[in-house]
């Protein structure tokens, strides 16, 4: 069969096409495809890396907000025990009774974990007398105290609301105590547990009077206990009484050995000095920033300020006095509180100024972290600052003093 010139074009023309879309089909399509997978592949780990290097970028920060944190929870936590162990809180317990001299005995119960309830206010309703309506409808006040009502209803129905119970949990003893003694004795009693270095509850305290100075009650004495991020229950947790205690027949005449009443006379006579202001110096390693300062006994925390650099930190203190009211100002490279230019009025505790640094023996060469502390006093009081536990070799505290006497002691 002879092909004309013009078919032999056309079945050309019709070779190129069919090349064309086999190659489309099976060639470029798949490559299309796997090009356009690596591309979201591609924006998947550029996604990836961007987060990466932006975690990198704020890890300083975040640490240091991570040692914040960490020392905000530490003072916390730090009015409740690490965990319950009985066998301390009975000589704890055994402390407070040879301390105020009151008669007491106790039982225990079993040590539990309790989820956190919400505090709720008991409902009181007011007798109310039939003609009071009456009286009301007539001086025209009935409306008001319709809206009045639907107001306390809508705010206790919004109080209510916000009561909860938390899934946070802790663990919980309940300890049974009936007393008696002097009124005197049971409040000083009452007032030991209240400023007890741990937060001890007080629940369905009953008293009753024996005679004209005699009391008797009793109560239940809860103890908490929540797990620490630090080792500051340290010594706590240590069980330190190994000596033989106690006697051979329980039941025989004469008392028990021991070096407890001895340990409880040793703490009634060292005594417990309050501090005005107070400062912790640690190392930079440490998970807690490497300066901290504050007011003394400030439960809300807003005085205090946090360095964390492995280097000496500048603080200045600012005392001043007008009119026989005392004012104090200090500042750090990070902050200063007030955080404006004002001064806050405190109290002086013992008619001096005392200052309390705790400090710690550096860790290594490299360990740099120290406090360079200028102390402005402008008052008519002497400054007492008391280091303790600073590096011998290379301390890590050092104070210019500038205005009245400023008196430094190291322990």
């Amino acid at each position: 069969m002879k092909i004309s010139q013009r078919e032999k074009y056309l079945l050309m023309v019709v070779g190129c096409v069919l090349v064309v879309v086999l190659y489309y089909q099976f060639v470029l399509t798949p490559q299309k495809e796997k090009v356009s997978t690596l591309e979201g592949q591609l924006m998947e780990v550029q996604a990836r890396y961007d987060q990466v290097m932006s975690n990198i970028a704020t890890l300083p920060q975040r640490q240091e907000k991570i040692k914040g944190l960490t020392a905000s929870i530490s003072e916390r936590t730090s009015a409740y025990y690490p965990t319950l162990i009985q066998e301390k809180i009975i000589l704890e317990l055994d402390e407070i009774i040879e301390k105020t001299g009151i008669k007491a005995t106790f039982s225990f119960s079993t040590i539990s974990a309790q989820t956190v309830q919400g505090l709720t206010a008991g409902e009181y309703v007011k007798p109310q007398s039939s003609l009071e309506p009456l009286v009301d409808e007539i001086k025209g006040l009935q409306s008001g105290n319709q809206q009045d009502s639907s107001t306390e209803a809508d705010q206790d129905a919004s109080n209510e609301s916000n009561v909860g119970t938390s899934s946070a949990s802790a663990e919980v003893l309940t300890v049974s105590m009936t007393f008696n003694g002097s009124y005197e004795v049971v409040k000083t009693f009452i007032d030991t547990i209240q400023n007890w270095k741990y937060n001890l509850v007080i629940t369905n305290l009953s008293l009753s009077p024996q005679s004209e100075t005699e009391v008797a009650g009793s109560f239940n004495l809860e103890f908490y206990g929540v797990p620490k991020l630090q080792n500051q229950d340290q010594a706590y947790l240590d069980w330190t009484l190994n000596n033989t205690y106690g006697k051979e027949m329980p039941f025989s005449t004469g008392v028990a050995n021991g070096a407890y009443n001895t340990m409880i006379e040793e703490l009634l006579s060292s005594g417990v000095k309050i501090y005005d202001f107070m400062m912790v110096v640690r190392s930079s390693v440490s998970d807690l920033p490497a300066v901290t300062i504050g007011k003394a006994l400030d439960e809300s925390r807003e005085s205090y300020l946090f360095a964390d650099q492995n280097e000496i930190e500048p603080v200045v203190i600012t005392l001043s006095q007008k009119e026989g009211v005392y004012y104090y100002r200090y500042e750090t490279s990070e902050g200063s509180y007030p955080t404006t230019t004002d001064v806050i009025e405190f109290i002086p505790s013992n008619g001096t100024i005392d200052f309390q640094i705790i400090s710690e023996p550096r860790q290594a060469a490299s360990d740099l972290s120290g406090v360079s502390l200028k102390v402005i006093n402008h008052t008519d009081l002497v400054v007492n600052i008391e280091v303790q536990d600073d590096d011998s070799i290379n301390p890590r505290i050092s104070v210019l003093s500038e205005g009245f006497t400023v008196n430094v002691t190291k322990k």
